[in-house]
This record gives C-alpha cells, sequence and structure tokens, in this order.
C-alpha cells in the first residue's frame, strides 16, 4: 500500500459522527433560509466532513417561545424553521467548525450534540 492510502485509512478510522440541530428565526424568507443552509453545509465539507443524512430546515411551532437577540434587541418567537444535518469531521476540526458556524449566527440558534 502506498503511504497516500494509508493516511486516507488513517483518517477515516479518525472521523467522527456528529449532529447538529438549528432553528432559523421566522421572519427570514425562504431564500435566506436555503443561502443560510447552503452556508453551514458548506462549512462542514470545506472542512473535508461528508454528509450522512439531513433535513432541510421546515417551518414548525414551537413547543414554547425562544428568544434571539438581533440588532440588539430581544424578540420572542413561537415558530422558527428548524432543520438538522448529521455528518462526520476530524475531532480537531470541531472547533474551528463552531467558530464558523458562530459567525453566522445571526438569525438563528445552534443546538447541537
Amino acid at each position: 500500500m502506498t503511504k497516500e492510502h494509508n493516511r486516507d485509512i488513517e483518517r477515516e478510522e479518525r472521523l467522527k459522527v456528529y449532529e447538529l440541530g438549528f432553528h432559523f428565526v421566522p421572519t427570514l424568507s425562504e431564500d435566506d433560509v436555503t443561502v443560510k443552509f447552503s452556508e453551514l453545509k458548506s462549512f462542514v465539507e470545506k472542512l473535508g466532513g461528508e454528509f450522512i443524512s439531513e433535513d432541510a430546515p421546515k417551518p414548525i411551532g414551537l413547543a414554547y417561545e425562544i428568544s434571539k437577540t438581533l440588532k440588539g434587541q430581544k424578540k420572542w418567537y413561537k415558530n422558527a424553521y428548524f432543520g438538522w444535518i448529521k455528518f462526520t469531521l476530524l475531532p480537531e476540526d470541531v472547533a474551528v467548525f463552531e467558530k464558523e458556524v458562530k459567525s453566522l449566527e445571526n438569525g438563528w440558534s445552534i443546538h447541537s450534540r
């Protein structure tokens, strides 16, 4: 086997599975929701992650109101767009992924596990 092949196998063995659930505020347009979802997925791809499954954001009623501070104003919402992605990533890349996600967080809320 080549060194490159061995590196690929070692990388595959180190990949971990992650799932990220998120809410987008209901005031976003459907086009904005699509763009933000694409940006989120591009972070995974940029870091060399692979998608296992996903559910594109859909409008839902929330069990309880959630607040989001946007442009210095705290607003409460009874509805949101909810979606999730499940993907693989190297553990050392998770901090970079979290930082990228938080840089886009205006207009959404992140719930990861």
